[in-house]
């Protein structure tokens, strides 16, 4: 079997969607050598392809446009590779000759829409149906994505799977290292420190954990808070509330993007993770900070009491007075700390990019089979 996977995003610190590409991509070339792998690629994710695997192929996209990528690029080397079957993310090429699967996470820009811009709210508005439509099978990340899905575009039930996301547990695991000490160091972090994971925009709710803490600040001597995450859409309404906070100036730290070993170190040695957006499809920082030991606090609502079972804190993203009291009973209680840890690890084993892996090439290899068919009549 010849399959072929757009990977582009690899490489371009596009948060989840990277993250998931790039384990995705290696566990399947790795897991299944027998068949031909045609991988499509930017020229920055081409290093992190590291499966080793004489039958992958990369295909660098010189192409920096979607439109140059998906109308012409991929569509001529499509015709020319003749894979069994294509897997895209949201969108892909126009034309490609044989079967796709689609994997959307989530459809956050048609329940949020202002918290996109008005162009990338039009494009997913109107390609993610197309292709949906389009695809032999459709693979989302929770059972609460793939109701969201189903409901918004009257889609068949059997035709959409659930594949939840993995952890590396070789690299999140919470097995602290002289290593994460010194990065910490280097950085001017001390503990204790509460940590936020995720790109500044609207959706994650920063501004809600704002206010929050500034209902408890003066109850928690020592208080410190860490967000890291790029600069996303609408970002400038965080700094705004930031900058009329200056009660909280000397406690919090924007450390922006940061690279894998650092984030690691910092979910290893957070007193606790606060993430409380007010829509998730799935939420990796969450598995990502359980698994490397941290007690986590998350939103009570979309997917992330499904991924979080009974191991963390849930909270109402809308009530801050709720968030507040949540921070101040895991700040202040050692023993609940422990307890929550401990579930944490525990509830992360029972995610893996191996498992998500098996259970995408099944996928791949039933739409596959159905190309077969048709080249046999």
């Amino acid at each position: 079997m010849k399959i072929a996977i757009d990977a582009h995003c690899i490489g371009k610190n596009l948060a989840g969607n990277n993250t998931y590409t790039i384990n995705l991509v290696n566990n399947l070339i790795n897991l299944y050598p027998g068949h031909k792998w045609i991988i499509y690629v930017s020229p920055e994710g081409e290093p992190l392809i590291t499966g080793n695997n004489p039958n992958a192929e990369l295909i660098v996209l010189k192409s920096k446009s979607p439109l140059g990528r998906y109308l012409f690029e991929m569509p001529k080397s499509l015709k020319k590779e003749k894979p069994d079957v294509l897997h895209i993310q949201y969108h892909g090429p126009v034309f490609c000759g044989c079967p796709t699967v689609v994997t959307v996470h989530d459809i956050s820009y048609e329940i949020f829409p202002g918290y996109f811009t008005f162009a990338e709210r039009l494009r997913l508005h109107l390609s993610v149906p197309h292709f949906i439509r389009k695809a032999k099978s459709v693979i989302t990340v929770s059972d609460f994505s793939r109701k969201d899905i189903i409901r918004k575009y009257k889609i068949k039930e059997n035709k959409i799977k659930t594949v939840y996301n993995g952890i590396d547990h070789d690299f999140f695991n919470n097995e602290a290292t002289a290593e994460d000490k010194n990065l910490l160091r280097e950085a001017g972090i001390k503990k204790p420190f509460l940590l936020s994971v995720g790109s500044l925009q609207p959706r994650k709710n920063i501004e809600g954990i704002l206010f929050a803490l500034k209902k408890i600040y003066k109850s928690i001597p020592g208080l410190r808070w860490i967000i890291t995450g790029p600069e996303g859409w609408l970002s400038a309404g965080i700094h705004k509330t930031f900058k009329e906070s200056p009660e909280l100036h000397s406690i919090i730290n924007f450390t922006g993007y940061v690279q894998p070993k650092m984030l690691r170190a910092l979910y290893r040695n957070a007193l606790a993770m606060i993430y409380v957006p007010f829509y998730e499809g799935f939420g990796l920082p969450v598995l990502e900070a359980m698994a490397c030991g941290a007690p986590v606090i998350t939103s009570n609502v979309t997917s992330l009491p499904e991924i979080a079972g009974d191991a963390a804190i849930l909270a109402n993203p809308n009530d801050t007075n709720g968030i507040s009291e949540a921070v101040k009973k895991v700040w202040l209680s050692n023993g609940l700390r422990l307890e929550m840890s401990k579930k944490g690890v525990e509830r992360a084993r029972d995610f893996s990019w191996q498992k998500a892996a098996e259970e995408t090439f099944s996928i791949l290899e039933n739409a596959a089979a159905d190309k077969t068919q048709k080249n046999k009549i």
